[in-house]
């Protein structure tokens, strides 16, 4: 991997101050370049791009995908959580993707744990899989391990909706989260072998694990299941999207957030710089929720 210091406290200062901003503001920033995203998803036209990120490697995504358009249109993709992550992750630490995408957050957590950690990435869609394979070679990671698979509760086939490429943050094996711009989503049926994270990790040789990450479109409450062993050795900060869909239906979050308290934790957002405890009222607003176990005392816990 080629050494790079990156200007972490710059970085993290321009992510603090956008991740105030209103959706509105953000929607203003380069206007051109989202009118550009808005014609192509009338069009129904693609194109791949090459963003150069701050900390010293280039993201290669295909336009007009949500992810790929936020990160070509600022330079970054969801900044609190961002923001979160540089300031927690350290050099030698071990950090778990789920249903990486294209790689945003293990691009990121490469360059912060360094050659002595470890970045572990799960993608279960074989064509979103050959684009997170080709930002890790392309950007020559070898601290990331890539596995084309989806993490649950048990060894399994799962069949997934493949919406493609360009509607590839959609892609799940339960319902779907989000909404595509302009259109009703057609998509193909794709086998997809699952595993039990736990079996996974250790099989890997996977070291203490610092922080998951779970993006798992409406499988949150499986993933965790197979993890409970991880969980419970490890400890790790667990990164959770949640909130804002009608996929998150209380019975649905209820079980997620029971099996987190059982297992000694307790959810945050991450707000200015500092936790703060998760609200209490449902639905919840959307967000990635931070959740810590009560014996990790390196967070600044409110």
């Amino acid at each position: 991997m080629t050494p790079f210091t990156a200007p972490w406290p710059d970085i993290s200062q321009k992510l603090a101050v956008d991740a105030r901003a209103t959706r509105v503001t953000r929607a203003l920033q380069a206007p051109l370049r989202s009118l550009v995203v808005k014609s192509m998803r009338s069009l129904k036209s693609t194109r791949a791009v090459a963003v150069d990120l701050p900390w010293g490697v280039t993201f290669h995504g295909v336009l007009p995908e949500a992810v790929s358009s936020v990160i070509w249109r600022l330079g970054y993709y969801e900044p609190t959580t961002t923001h979160f992550v540089i300031n927690t992750l350290k050099e030698g630490d071990t950090f778990v993707d789920i249903g990486s995408h294209f790689g945003y957050f293990s691009l990121l957590a490469s360059r912060l744990v360094g050659p002595s950690g470890r970045v572990v990435a799960i993608e279960a869609m074989p064509s979103t899989f050959a684009m997170i394979s080709e930002n890790v070679r392309h950007n020559a990671l070898a601290n990331v391990q890539l596995h084309n698979c989806a993490a649950y509760s048990e060894e399994t086939t799962l069949e997934f909706k493949d919406f493609g490429v360009e509607h590839s943050s959609l892609n799940t094996a339960f319902d779907v989260r989000g909404v595509l711009e302009g259109t009703s989503g057609g998509y193909k049926s794709v086998s997809v072998q699952s595993h039990r994270m736990d079996d996974l990790l250790l099989k890997a040789g996977s070291p203490k694990v610092r922080m998951i990450k779970i993006d798992a479109e409406s499988s949150e409450e499986f993933v965790l299941q197979g993890l409970s062993r991880t969980l419970a050795e490890h400890q790790p900060i667990v990164l959770l999207e949640l909130g804002g869909s009608a996929a998150d239906d209380a019975a649905r979050l209820s079980k997620i957030l029971d099996q987190l308290i059982a297992a000694g934790y307790a959810g945050y957002r991450w707000l200015d710089g500092s936790l703060v405890k998760m609200p209490a009222t449902r639905p919840l607003p959307y967000d990635n929720y931070i959740f810590a176990h009560a014996a990790d005392r390196t967070l600044n816990s409110p």
